[in-house]
């Protein structure tokens, strides 16, 4: 089978859930049939993702973009497309329209759309995407069929393809327990969360069903992975609470699938998710899981998943996450596998051959 060579295109390897895709995508493609190296917008920042690229050797170029309104960078973009010539480009977040100033309108590009359709992308953004999709038929990829339908009909567009995130299963399944360097007792009931300190992620609503739940089970912490802008006044709302001592501000962590082996239950008040890999994970690792109904149905795999309305009451989400305890399992269910990272990459290269013509290579 011929090599096909694919670039993936990011504004940058800070910590997110697109940066990290790519970071997936790098780790775990198959050499024996595809190519595949990413370059990055902006030098690199010290993010956990720029220290794996590092150890690891990954296939990443830095260029030198200064700021937000800088473009001549694209000069650098345009010299890296032309040397490594790709077969398919493959870009994220905001990084389309820089790729189509490269000109490279004539490649094979396909777009993802990481999050809700007005969400993922700012106004500007949304205006090139509409007219890239149907004039260049640059093909947008969303991550579930539900957001297909909302991709197409909002770009008015009919050629948006699914295909969902993916995480090394095995991975996950396979982390161990450091309660104790995290300095958690043995007998503690651990409620997790992962995610960025920002909005979406809804933390005061998981203070408030955390501190609930203590009502009930007084040996109850809370482990809050990630980082972000909101970070110092969740911080500020655990002390207001008094609940410092029992929320553990664990920091962006490479080691995530231990920390969640750690838990015994993850919570995942979200107010939207284009995906919720972070869902997926937690079922890999054998947890049981409490989300709210903004996180898709169909990262919702295993049997002992709770989605609960954010209009319902406290009560109900503490009680929810109460009936958790001891749930967790060693055995996962086989639908967690179709999320598995070499199964994704395996419908994207196919994605990828149709595009460029060489899916009878």
């Amino acid at each position: 089978m011929k090599k096909i060579r694919v670039l993936q295109v990011v504004p940058s390897f800070n910590v997110g859930g697109a940066e990290g895709l790519v970071l997936t995508y790098l780790r775990n493609f198959d050499r024996s049939c595809m190519e595949m190296k990413a370059v990055s917008f902006y030098a690199p920042s010290g993010s956990i993702y720029d220290e794996i690229i590092k150890a690891e050797k990954l296939h990443v170029t830095y260029l030198n973009k200064k700021g937000p309104l800088d473009i001549s960078f694209v000069k650098q973009l345009k010299a890296e497309i032309e040397s490594f010539n790709p077969d398919v480009i493959h870009t994220h977040m905001s990084a389309l329209k820089y790729v189509v100033m490269a000109g490279t309108l004539g490649k094979p590009i396909f777009h993802t759309i990481h999050s809700e359709v007005l969400t993922d992308a700012g106004i500007y953004d949304r205006f090139v995407n509409r007219f890239l999709f149907k004039k260049y038929k640059v093909t947008p990829i969303a991550l579930h069929e539900e957001l297909r339908r909302a991709v197409n009909r909002y770009y008015g567009c009919t050629n948006t393809v699914v295909v969902s995130n993916g995480i090394d299963v095995d991975k996950f399944k396979n982390g161990v327990s450091i309660r104790d360097e995290l300095g958690i007792d043995e007998e503690s009931f651990v409620l997790c969360h992962v995610g960025s300190f920002s909005k979406p992620k809804n933390h005061e609503f998981l203070i408030k069903v955390f501190k609930k739940v203590l009502s009930y089970k007084p040996n109850a912490c809370l482990a809050l992975v990630g980082g972000g802008v909101l970070e110092n006044s969740i911080r500020k709302l655990v002390a207001d609470e008094g609940l410092d001592g029992k929320v553990l501000f664990l920091g962006r962590r490479s080691d995530i699938y231990n920390v969640l082996k750690s838990s015994d239950v993850f919570v995942f008040p979200s107010l939207y998710e284009g995906f919720g890999i972070a869902v997926l994970e937690a079922e890999a690792s054998g947890l049981p899981v409490v989300v709210s109904d903004k996180v898709p149905e169909n990262v919702c795999v295993v049997p002992n998943v709770k989605r609960l309305s954010l209009d319902d009451n406290i009560d109900k989400w503490c009680e929810a996450v109460a009936e958790c305890e001891n749930m967790k399992s060693d055995v996962l269910c086989d639908d967690i596998y179709k999320f598995d990272i070499k199964n994704v990459l395996k419908e994207l290269s196919q994605a990828y051959r149709e595009k460029c013509g060489c899916h009878k290579n």
